[in-house]
């Protein structure tokens, strides 16, 4: 019987231990994204219109962030580079607000860095 017991006890231990791991991990993970190329729309884009501030998670990498109109006409670009945020400091350097994001938009990231998207506004709460 204390065989039985020790094991479900066990078994309780790594299940419930394996489940704190993804509770740490942060609550927007899907915001993460890898170099490539990113439509900003309501309905079918990786990213919905609104207010954007982003960041730079991957150390030791330089990357490039672009924002295109739905035009083609380049409204912004960014060069991010790990070696200066850990210099400076992560407030100083990593945290950039690109303003607001449009129907339309393009978002290009370029080099191996990964970048965090975090929503700051809808663009739905600033047209009321």
């Amino acid at each position: 019987m204390k065989k039985v017991f020790s094991i479900i006890l066990l078994l309780m231990i790594i299940f419930t231990s394996s489940n704190t791991a993804t509770a740490l991990q942060p609550l927007n993970y899907t915001n993460i994204f890898p170099q490539g190329q990113y439509l900003v729309s309501e309905k079918n884009g990786k990213l919905k219109p609104g207010k954007y501030e982003f960041s730079l998670i991957t150390p030791n990498v330089v990357s490039y962030v672009y924002i295109i109109d739905k035009n083609n006409i380049e409204r912004f670009s960014k060069r991010f580079n790990s070696e200066d945020i850990e210099s400076k400091g992560k407030e100083d350097v990593s945290l950039f607000t690109a303003g607001t994001l449009l129907e339309g938009d393009t978002i290009i990231i370029y080099g191996k860095g990964e970048m965090y998207f975090n929503l700051i506004e809808n663009q739905n709460q600033t047209k009321r």
